[in-house]
């Protein structure tokens, strides 16, 4: 399964959006969602494409893909359990 991120996000006008904290930011337009990620020089990266809007979160992908190769876990995009999700 490919990682969609940033500008590889098209076709749907409005995403949900996970900040890179953990909270829910809400529903908002593709280009804000972008310019919140940009804001925080992290990328928006498509946790769920199911859901409509489909469930974006911020965060910074090269990171977390290293840490996952590193640690040799899973790569998951899923919202944290530790939230009740």
């Amino acid at each position: 399964m490919k990682i969609r991120k940033n500008g590889e996000l098209r076709g749907t006008p409005t995403v949900r959006v996970i900040g890179s904290d953990g909270t829910m930011l809400g529903v908002m337009t593709l280009a804000e969602a972008l310019r919140a990620a940009l804001k925080e020089a992290l990328d928006l990266v498509e946790v769920n494409p199911k859901p409509n809007p489909p469930l974006c979160k911020i965060l910074d992908l090269r990171k977390f893909m290293y840490g996952a190769k590193v640690g040799g876990e899973h790569v998951s995009l899923a919202v944290n359990e530790r939230h009740g999700k």
